[in-house]
């Protein structure tokens, strides 16, 4: 019998362990112990990202963003329209990103996030023209992206993650582009 127990206890290892493997980049957070009967229980999982996010034309000429595991396999499909999306950035804070979506005509763009399970799409900037490169700062409260500014050329501008207080930072009027963070903001 203790033999037998003991095959059963690795078999509900090895099981365990299997079904933890994580198979792609995106991965159900822990979801914290409820009290009450399961059908009270509403929570939903909440994801976060674990991968490398890119842009291509694997599926569509205009482009979509993908998401892929760091070592290139479980490449799928964050976005589908009929517009490009490029320039995609990781939240280090949240369960999204941003990117910029250009207009049917390609003529402008703007920067929009969304979760990674594909809600809270949300549009952050309305400026009618070319705005591209969004990156959070590491903190997350903060997007620092490249818009161009009629008669000016490209320049530097952040805002709040949620869109508002755009802050434009250059004025050099020499198309100033492809912000970047560093690590402690």
């Amino acid at each position: 019998l203790c033999g037998l127990a003991l095959a059963a206890l690795k078999l509900t290892v090895i099981a365990a362990i299997t079904a933890c493997q994580k198979d792609g980049p995106i991965e159900p957070a822990k979801v914290p112990n409820a009290q009450g009967p399961a059908s009270l229980i509403k929570i939903k999982p909440v994801f976060y990202f674990n991968g490398i996010m890119f842009s291509g034309t694997h599926d569509v000429a205009s482009g979509e963003l993908y998401g892929m595991n760091p070592d290139g396999t479980g490449v799928f499909r964050l976005t589908n329209d009929n517009v490009t999306d490029t320039y995609p950035d990781v939240s280090p804070v949240t369960s999204g990103f941003a990117w910029a979506r250009f207009s049917g005509n390609g003529q402008t763009s703007e920067i929009y996030s969304q979760n990674f399970d594909g809600t809270k799409r949300t549009q952050l900037t309305f400026l009618n023209t070319i705005a591209i490169s969004p990156r959070y700062s590491p903190d997350g409260k903060k997007i620092a992206f490249t818009a161009v500014v009629p008669g000016a050329g490209a320049e530097i501008f952040t805002m709040n993650s949620d869109g508002t207080a755009i802050v434009r930072l250059t004025f050099s009027a020499k198309n100033s582009g492809s912000p970047s963070w560093s690590p402690d903001g």
